[in-house]
């Protein structure tokens, strides 16, 4: 229940039994820098009540909050709880044992750490890039609606804040040559997968998995990070099954036309009659088979060339399907 005025200052500190920060107010910085906490137990406790009959969160203030260089292995336990995150470093310590009850880290999501946030944030001045403000939705009598959702309107500030603006964020991020600091950061993202997924949370190990690859997309650089990009593209890091399912099948029916006798011809395509339909079942029968390896690309009567792309759309498939399946794989194991 203490409450610290100025700055808490723990740096190199030396704990050798149980310390509690319960209830603790810190109206400044508090530092923990290069601690050692030698068999001790450290719990870091929030969520008494206010005056207002709120729980209040530990560390819920604008000023940062340093566990830099600590090796947390070496403690009998660490808890975080009921603790907000979003402005707490963790860069170059050892965090996988801690137990993460009930904490709020950075991010529009919640499962960034503040040490990406702060290499992101490295180089931009105040005439950085800025989102577009989201388009305020007015009811029935012309005022403003206060609704707990944001909702846009397809217009230039939606397609620059949601397609331009990221882009644009994306290749000052890559042209970067400080990227050193991001492989201490994909660590830490590493140690709390290992975390949550020991604590059989994997749906917040995922959100952390993404984050990973985020980093290491960037810290790679074009083109070493091409397999990446296909990676998020196809199945968002592997999070997301029904992304490659829909590849799989938009592609089937994309390649299908390759595989009719003879293939189209410009008339065919606008007769709806028989002539142009029983060629289509045909051609979604010979695709599916083929994909199946049914049959041959021999067998199919079409032309070397297009037994070339016939080839390149199995690869592809087969590629999605795998995505499909690890993604599903991982959502039965959540």
């Amino acid at each position: 229940g203490a409450t610290f005025i100025e700055e808490g200052r723990f740096n190199i500190a030396k704990f050798h039994e149980d310390v509690s920060f319960e209830y603790v107010r810190w109206q400044g910085r508090a530092y923990f820098y290069g601690a050692r906490l030698k068999e001790a137990s450290l719990d870091f406790i929030g969520g008494n009540e206010n005056t207002l009959g709120h729980k209040t969160k530990l560390f819920d203030r604008d000023e940062e909050i340093g566990f830099d260089h600590i090796n947390f292995r070496e403690a009998k336990r660490v808890r975080f709880e009921h603790v907000d995150l979003s402005r707490a470093s963790f860069l170059r310590s050892q965090i996988e044992n801690i137990d993460f009850i009930d904490v709020w880290w950075d991010g529009p999501e919640g499962y960034r750490i503040y040490d990406e946030r702060k290499w992101r944030e490295k180089g931009v001045d105040g005439a950085g890039l800025k989102l577009a403000p989201t388009p305020a939705l007015a009811d029935n009598a012309g005022r403003y609606s206060n609704l707990p959702y944001k909702v846009w309107t397809v217009g230039r500030d939606w397609i620059r804040a949601r397609i331009i603006n990221p882009i644009l964020e994306e290749y000052r991020l890559l042209k970067r040559k400080d990227k050193d600091e991001l492989k201490e950061i994909e660590n830490l993202y590493h140690q709390l997968i290992l975390n949550y997924d020991r604590r059989r949370e994997y749906e917040i190990g995922g959100e952390f998995y993404v984050r990973e690859n985020e980093v290491r997309k960037i810290r790679k650089g074009l083109p070493a990070n091409a397999l990446e990009y296909i990676y998020q593209w196809t199945s968002h890091y592997g999070q997301r099954w029904a992304r490659p399912l829909a590849w799989s099948l938009l592609f089937f029916f994309l390649f299908t036309p390759f595989f009719v006798k003879g293939g189209w011809t410009l008339s065919g395509l606008f007769d709806f009659s028989l002539t142009i339909i029983m060629p289509v079942f045909r051609s979604m029968r010979n695709n599916l088979l083929y994909l199946l390896s049914a049959i041959k690309s021999d067998d199919l009567g079409i032309g070397k060339n297009l037994q070339l792309l016939a080839a390149f759309e199995r690869l592809l498939i087969y590629y999605l399907l795998s995505m499909f399946l690890l993604a599903l794989r991982r959502k039965f194991r959540r």
